[in-house]
């Protein structure tokens, strides 16, 4: 082990002496987290939504949406009869409003016009509409009205601008009490209720909108974007250290190119595309994979903490570091936004798989990844081959050692003295037979 640890305290200065002669880098590195959290400030303020209480509406005679009137210049008619011509007037002159209409002989005439140019067209009105003189039906403008296939608009933030209920933006319901449908479809009944000599008499009708649930802010798109972000800052120090290690690599087989008659432009293609390529899978590697919780986000209900994955498989997921971390990112900001406050005492132990388990998963995934560059580096072959087999770790001669072998090396080696070999250096006698020297603080200048 004391190997080990020495080991990893030269790696740890050899780095430390790298930042320091490669500075362009090292503030690289350090801006661009900050950067990337800066960014996603500016989006949660973009995206931000207020927690809205449940609403009620009061009850409002229709008569008050009779001032509004029909949105477009004319009124498309059929059948082209005098009786339907007598009608328009009185119904015009019901409305008073300037609004002009046009004759056409079938509503399939009248149709067909209007789809040459549907904006100056308001509505139109098919009288004998059953083959019944008093039955009428009346076409809006699709610009004007919603939908007609969609019978139900179960989305909570619509219609909360107005506590009377009447808003006119973001609630399709109205729409129809906006655009002149309303005081359009009283004056044709009134005037059909002339002909047959009945009581004309507005009616009182009240309309009211559905009460409205408490609205929660959505965390889908923050938590999305959140997560991505995060693990897209820090994937800039995977994509440098990559870089750094193939250009060490290159480094070191440069000589044998140089050897072998590479030209030096050949060469420093070959290394630049190399540690491009390993940037470019460094670095966007553990965003690809960190998409995995995305999926995971997905199978949440809407306003639901607990996603629908097993406790087990959520466990298992967070034994890759990037989707460990993507998931304190999302499920942080989720209780941030649903309860009001991000608390320790409360939020770390909240739900199915709490907060506290991806935390918990970051700190085994650390000691795993640390032991894996470990035995990966026991095995995977070096300069000089491989050098452990891939079960070393099972076997008691790598614990422990035995100084038999370097014992019988001593015995049965033929002593040689320093005078003998043309290497080295001649030493006095007295230190002839000192296998190695430790040299501590030893200082090297060059001229």
């Amino acid at each position: 082990m004391a190997s080990f640890w020495q080991q990893l305290k030269a790696l740890l200065w050899r780095n430390i002496l790298l930042k320091k002669r490669n500075k362009p880098q090292l503030f690289q590195e350090l801006l661009f987290p900050v950067y990337f959290v800066i960014l996603l400030v500016f989006v949660k303020n973009s995206m931000k939504q207020e927690k809205q209480p449940a609403m009620s509406f009061p009850a409002i005679n229709i008569s008050s949406f009779l001032s509004y009137s029909l949105l477009g210049g004319y009124i498309y008619v059929s059948p082209n009869t005098s009786q339907v011509k007598n009608r328009m007037d009185a119904i015009l002159a019901e409305l008073q409003r300037p609004i002009f209409y046009e004759m056409f002989s079938s509503s399939k005439a009248a149709e067909a016009k209007y789809k040459s140019n549907t904006s100056r067209v308001a509505a139109g009105i098919i009288f004998d509409y059953d083959q019944n003189s008093n039955s009428y039906a009346i076409r809006m403008n699709s610009i004007y009205v919603p939908d007609t296939k969609v019978l139900f608009n179960n989305i909570p933030e619509t219609c909360r601008s107005d506590k009377n209920g009447t808003a006119t933006s973001y609630c399709d319901v109205n729409t129809y009490m906006h655009n002149g449908f309303t005081s359009l479809q009283l004056a044709i009944d009134k005037i059909l209720m002339k002909e047959l000599k009945m009581n004309t008499t507005n009616p009182t009708i009240s309309v009211q909108l559905m009460d409205k649930p408490e609205l929660s802010p959505k965390t889908n798109n923050i938590q999305t974007h959140s997560s991505v972000y995060f693990v897209l800052s820090f994937s800039v120090l995977a994509n440098f250290l990559a870089v750094n290690i193939v250009a060490e690599k290159e480094n070191k087989i440069k000589e044998g190119m140089l050897m072998m008659g590479l030209p030096k432009m050949e060469k420093h293609k070959n290394s630049s595309r190399a540690a491009a390529l390993a940037g470019v899978i460094a670095g966007y590697s553990p965003v690809i994979i960190s998409l995995v919780n995305l999926a995971v986000s997905q199978t949440r209900e809407e306003g639901s903490y607990d996603a629908n994955i097993p406790i087990a498989g959520q466990w298992l997921m967070c034994l890759i570091s990037t989707i460990a971390f993507s998931t304190v990112i999302s499920q942080g900001i989720f209780l941030d936004v649903h309860r009001t406050g991000f608390g320790f005492d409360s939020s770390l132990t909240y739900g199915k798989f709490p907060l506290y388990a991806p935390i918990l998963m970051l700190a085994v995934d650390t000691i795993l990844y640390a032991l894996l560059t470990v035995y990966f580096d026991h095995v995977i072959p070096g300069e000089y081959g491989i050098r452990y087999k891939p079960y070393y770790f099972l076997q008691c001669s790598y614990w422990f050692k035995s100084r038999k072998s370097d014992e019988m090396i001593h015995l049965t080696s033929p002593q040689m003295s320093f005078s003998q070999t043309s290497d080295v250096e001649a030493v006095p006698k007295e230190i002839e037979d000192k296998i190695a020297m430790s040299f501590v603080d030893l200082p090297v200048s060059f001229s």
